[in-house]
C-alpha cells in the first residue's frame, strides 16, 4: 500500500494489481475471474499480476495474450495443423522417426512414401534413390522398385505371319504356328520338311505347308519311293 498526502490529509493508494477494501487494505484483483485479463485462451491470476497460457497445440505469441497455433514439426518433415494439434508427415525418400516430428533419410534398400518401398534393383552396385527408387533395373523389369514385369509383346518383337508372342515374367516367348518353326527364337520360319531328303530312289520332294510328297520316278512306289516294282 502506498500513502499518498494530500492537502490537509492523506490517501491510501494500492500498487498495480490490487485495490483497497472497505477496510482500507489493498487486496489482490483478479483479472482472470473479471475477465479484465485479455487472455485468448488460458489465464492464471497471480499476486498483483496475472499470466497468459495457451492449450496444447498452441504457442503464446510475443504480446503475451493471443495464442497461435504451433508448429513443431522439424525439416524437412510437414506439418498439417489439426484443430488445437498437429500432424508432422515426411516427403518421399524420408520416414518419421519415433518422436512423430523429425524426418530421418530411408535406410539403405528402401525408397518412396515412409520407405515402405523395397529395392530390387539390377545389381547390389546399382544405385537406389529414395525419391525415385532404382537407377537400374534387371533385363526385363522396369518400376522404382524393378517389380513391375515389362511386357515385350508390346514392341512386336516376333517375326513372321504365324509369329504369336507370349508374355513370360520378365522375358517372353515367340510361339509359332504349326508348320513353322523359329531359328533365332524371333523369327518363324516356314518348315522345309524336303531338308531331310526324305524321298529315296531319286523321288522328287515337293514341299507344302505343314507336309510333303515324294514324285517317285519309274518303277518305284511308296510314300517315300521306298518300294521298288517287281520285274
Amino acid at each position: 500500500m502506498i500513502c499518498k498526502n494530500t492537502v490537509g490529509s492523506f490517501e491510501c493508494v494500492c500498487e498495480s494489481g490490487y485495490r483497497l477494501n472497505s477496510t482500507s487494505t489493498c487486496i489482490d484483483i483478479d483479472e482472470c475471474d473479471e475477465g479484465t485479463d485479455g487472455c485468448q485462451q488460458e489465464c492464471d491470476n497471480t499476486l498483483g499480476s496475472y499470466e497468459c497460457s495457451c492449450v496444447f497445440g498452441f504457442e503464446l505469441n510475443p504480446d503475451n495474450h493471443t495464442c497461435n497455433q504451433a508448429n513443431k514439426c522439424q525439416e524437412p518433415s510437414l506439418c498439417s495443423n489439426t484443430d488445437g494439434s498437429y500432424d508432422c508427415g515426411c516427403l518421399p525418400g524420408y520416414t518419421l522417426a519415433s518422436d512423430s516430428r523429425t524426418c530421418n533419410e530411408c535406410p539403405q534398400g528402401y525408397w518412396g512414401v515412409n520407405c515402405a518401398e523395397f529395392c530390387n534393383c539390377k545389381d547390389s552396385t546399382t544405385v537406389c534413390n529414395g525419391t525415385t527408387g532404382c537407377e537400374e533395373c534387371r533385363t526385363g523389369f522396369t518400376g522404382g522398385s524393378c517389380s513391375v514385369d515389362v511386357n515385350e509383346c508390346d514392341s512386336t518383337p516376333c517375326r513372321g505371319p504365324t509369329a504369336v508372342c507370349n508374355n513370360t515374367v520378365g522375358s517372353f516367348l515367340c510361339l509359332c504356328s504349326s508348320g513353322y518353326q523359329s531359328i533365332d527364337g524371333l523369327n518363324c520360319v516356314e518348315i522345309d520338311e524336303c531338308a531331310s531328303n526324305p524321298c529315296q530312289n531319286n523321288g522328287q520332294c515337293n514341299d507344302y505347308l505343314d507336309h510333303y510328297n515324294c514324285t517317285c520316278v519309274a518303277g518305284y512306289t511308296g510314300d517315300q519311293c521306298e518300294t521298288g516294282k517287281t520285274p
